[in-house]
C-alpha cells in the first residue's frame, strides 16, 4: 500500500511539473507562435532566394528550434527547409518552396506526400500507386525530397521503398528507380537482387566501373547455379529481410524453398556468404526449417550458426539431435564433447547416446 501511495504521489508530481512546465512555455514562447507564423507567410509570399534564405536562417538555428520542435507545424516547416537547404545546394531549379505561398499550404503539401506514403505502406485505397505517380509529376518531387520524406515520414521504410521500386519500374521513372535502389543498397546493404538490378542499369548507361563497383558487393555466384539466378535472389532477398527482422516470413521462407525445390548446396552457398555474427538470426531461420521438416538446411544453418557462437550448448544439441535421428551417435558424441558450458540438456543427449549404445552393444 505505502509503494503504491509513493507510485501515485511520484506520478501526481511529475504530472504537476509538465503542467508548470508547459504554462511557462506558453507564456515564454508559445505566445510568439503565431507572431513567427505570420512572418514566415510573408516571406514564403515574397518567394524570392533572400527571403528563403531568412527562413531557412531562422529554423536552422538551434536554439530557436529547440523551443518549437514539439510544435507539429513548425516541426513540418523545418523538414521543408532541411530539403529546400539540400535542393539549393544542389541546384536544383524546381524546390519545394516553389510549390508552396504560404505556411498552410506548406502543412497541407508535406501532409499529402505523407499520406500518399502511409497509404502505399499500408496497403490502403486503390488508387494510391497513380496519386503517388501524379504527385511526382505535379510537383517535380526531387530525389532528395524523397529521401527526407522516406527517412522522416515513413513507418515501415524497407517495406515502402521495396514497393516504390516496382512502381518506379512499372512507370518508367528510369531516375527514380535508379534513386530507390541505391537508397535500399545504402539503408539494408546485401540484397544481392537489387545490388545486381543496378549494375545492370549502369552497365546500359555506358557507366562500366559504376556498374563494377556494385557487382563487386556481390560474391562470385557457382556456375553450377547459372540459369538459376532469379531462383537464388528470390531466396537471398528473404534471408536478407529476415536480416532486418522484415515480419510474417515463415510461410514466404517455407513455401519458397519447396515450391522452387531449392538445392540444399545453393541455401549452403547463401547461408555461408551472410554477414550477420548474431546467432538469434540463425535460430529464426531454425525454427522455421524445423517447424517444415527440412533437416538437411536445419543442419547446414546450425553449422554456420555455431561460428559465430563456438560451443553454444543449444545449437551442438540440436546438431546432436540431427546426428541421432540419423543414427550417428559417435557424431552426436563428437557434437556434446564440444560444448563450453554443458547444462541439462546437454546431460539429457549424453544419457540418450549412452542408452542407444548400450541397445546397439546388446543387439
Amino acid at each position: 500500500m505505502f509503494l503504491e501511495e509513493t507510485k501515485y504521489q511520484k506520478t501526481e508530481q511529475e504530472a504537476l511539473e509538465l503542467e508548470r512546465e508547459e504554462l511557462e512555455w506558453q507564456e515564454v514562447y508559445g505566445s510568439k507562435t503565431n507572431g513567427y507564423i505570420t512572418k514566415i507567410d510573408q516571406l514564403l509570399a515574397e518567394g524570392t532566394k533572400e527571403s528563403r534564405m531568412q527562413i531557412k536562417a531562422l529554423f536552422l538555428d538551434k536554439e530557436f528550434f529547440e523551443h518549437y520542435k514539439q510544435v507539429d507545424l513548425f516541426a513540418a516547416i523545418y523538414i521543408v527547409m532541411t530539403i529546400y537547404e539540400l535542393e539549393d545546394n544542389a541546384k536544383i531549379l524546381t524546390t519545394i518552396l516553389d510549390q508552396v505561398n504560404t505556411v498552410e499550404e506548406l502543412q497541407d503539401y508535406v501532409f499529402q506526400f505523407k499520406m500518399i506514403l502511409y497509404r502505399l505502406d499500408f496497403g490502403i485505397g486503390q488508387d494510391t500507386e497513380e496519386e503517388l505517380r501524379q504527385f511526382l509529376e505535379e510537383h517535380m518531387v526531387s530525389l532528395i525530397q524523397l529521401e527526407i520524406m522516406m527517412n522522416t515520414a515513413v513507418i515501415r521504410p524497407l517495406i515502402v521503398a521495396l514497393k516504390l521500386e516496382e512502381i518506379f519500374e512499372r512507370h518508367h521513372l528510369n531516375d527514380y528507380l535508379f534513386f530507390i535502389l541505391d537508397y535500399i543498397d545504402r539503408k539494408w546493404q546485401g540484397n544481392y537482387r537489387v545490388i545486381s538490378k543496378l549494375a545492370d542499369i549502369c552497365r546500359s548507361a555506358g557507366r562500366p566501373e559504376e556498374a563494377l563497383k556494385y557487382q563487386n558487393k556481390i560474391p562470385k555466384i557457382p556456375v553450377s547455379y547459372q540459369g538459376q539466378e532469379e531462383i537464388l535472389f528470390q531466396v537471398q532477398q528473404l534471408l536478407w529481410k529476415e536480416m532486418y527482422q522484415e515480419t510474417d516470413l515463415e510461410k514466404e521462407i517455407a513455401l519458397l524453398l519447396e515450391n522452387k525445390n531449392v538445392s540444399d548446396d545453393m541455401w549452403k552457398f547463401l547461408i555461408e556468404h551472410i554477414n550477420v555474427s548474431e546467432k538469434e538470426y540463425y535460430f529464426g531461420l531454425i525454427k522455421y526449417l524445423m517447424k517444415y521438416k527440412f533437416v538437411e538446411k536445419t543442419e547446414i544453418t546450425l553449422r554456420s550458426a555455431l561460428k559465430t557462437a563456438p560451443g553454444d550448448e543449444l545449437i551442438l544439441c540440436l546438431l546432436a539431435e540431427i546426428a541421432v535421428n540419423r543414427g550417428e551417435v559417435k557424431r552426436a558424441e563428437e557434437y556434446l564433447s564440444f560444448i563450453i558450458e554443458p547444462g541439462e540438456l546437454t546431460a539429457k543427449f549424453q544419457n540418450l547416446c549412452e542408452k542407444l549404445k548400450e541397445k546397439d552393444g546388446n543387439e
